[in-house]
């Protein structure tokens, strides 16, 4: 339709990607945002081959422990990302959104060890200090 109301693009990083959740559900449930590129960082093989096969031009970063706000930075500083943002149509704006589902096996009650649960400090849990 000539209506069709123009989408802003979004550059997401997604970190504990899992199979790519928070990419399906941009694309699928929202008006107003389109991705035109994505960065992953998840460990689970099984997960990446599914992230690959929604989104094959999504960029894994590896491991999150090893990505650090350089790595963030140098990939803005890169030819891909300084061409999307060089071709935006004149009066548009290039939107980021870094998004994180770190795990929480540490926080919960259930997995507690004599009543106690280790929290944010637990083995994986800490991760969470990862997001940059």
């Amino acid at each position: 339709s000539i209506f069709q109301v123009k989408r802003k693009p979004l550059i997401l990083f997604s970190l504990f990607d899992g199979i790519g959740g928070a990419r399906v559900a941009i694309d699928e449930l929202s008006d107003e945002f389109i991705v035109v590129q994505s960065f992953s960082s998840e460990n689970d093989s099984h997960a990446k081959a599914c992230v690959k096969k929604y989104k094959p031009d999504t960029v894994e970063l590896g491991d999150i422990k090893k990505v650090s706000r350089l790595d963030i930075n140098k990939i803005f500083l890169r030819r891909k990302i300084s061409n999307l943002i060089q071709f935006l149509s004149w009066g548009d704006e290039l939107h980021f959104a870094i998004v994180a589902g770190p795990p929480c096996q540490n926080l919960s009650g259930l997995n507690s060890q004599d009543g106690k649960v280790k929290g944010v400090f637990g083995e994986k849990s800490r991760l969470f200090f990862h997001v940059p």
